[in-house]
């Protein structure tokens, strides 16, 4: 089992550009996290989405339908297939558990939800406002969706399609700002990137922070609903 940190992380910002943790001995951290963000220029993918064995994040997901549950995300081994070799990514919720496919190609990540499924592209460096690309995801609305509440498949079956990365209906995703982000849990991010992406009449929006990765998503906003939407996750622990 991963030890975890809580996303109560405190990250402070001494002089102009250094920066220190500052926690107690136990672990226990106050709700600041000062992340570096977007710098507009060529990084490793990595940065934004960590792939190392065991890491773990951990998300609270509310539905507007009334319902909660909590969603954990674990990186496993790395396995070939298709001529490439990927991250095991292993999705579990309250009564759920799946296991999809990270690929980072140093600029890119692409997420594939089976070895025999094509890819979609989730991120491409160099995140700068206005950029977009296409996910290249042409089976989307025919899988389900561990994240929905729907039934998902088991892990370890490549040949089932389901998701456990929460991408639902994304074509192509945009980079819309670089910002600050308060989650309900008051753990506060100082620099997030922010991406959308179309979910009919809706939109989908995700935020990543250096050296943590996805910390919190909306699917299904409205123009009026936003920020909330009808599914809300964020992240409340990571680690290794």
């Amino acid at each position: 089992m991963p030890i975890l940190k809580k996303t109560t992380l405190i990250l402070t910002f001494l002089g102009l550009m250094a920066f220190s943790w500052i926690g107690c001995s136990d672990g226990t951290i106050v709700t600041y996290v000062d992340s570096p963000g977007a710098t507009g220029q060529a990084e490793p993918v990595e940065l934004y989405f960590p792939l190392d064995e065991g890491y773990t994040t951990i998300y609270n997901v509310t539905y507007s339908i009334g319902n909660s549950e909590q969603v954990t995300f674990t990186a496993g081994r790395t396995v070939s297939f298709q001529g490439i070799n990927a991250v095991e990514w292993i999705g579990r919720g309250a009564n759920s558990i799946d296991t999809g496919y990270f690929y980072p190609t140093g600029n890119a990540l692409y997420y594939y939800d089976a070895t025999n499924a094509q890819p979609e592209k989730l991120l491409q460096l160099t995140l700068n406002n206005g950029t977009s690309w296409a996910t290249n995801n042409i089976n989307s609305n025919g899988f389900t969706d561990i994240i929905t509440g729907t039934l998902p498949d088991t892990t370890g079956n490549p040949y089932i399609n389901a998701k456990d990365f929460p991408t639902i209906s994304a074509v192509s995703f945009t980079v819309e700002s670089t910002e600050a982000l308060e989650l309900n849990t008051g753990t506060y991010f100082s620099q997030t990137v922010r991406l959308s992406t179309p979910n009919g009449s809706r939109m989908n929006y995700y935020w990543y922070a250096q050296g943590i990765g996805l910390v919190s998503y909306v699917i299904g906003a409205s123009t009026t609903s936003y920020p909330n939407g009808d599914i809300v996750g964020e992240i409340v622990n990571y680690g290794i």
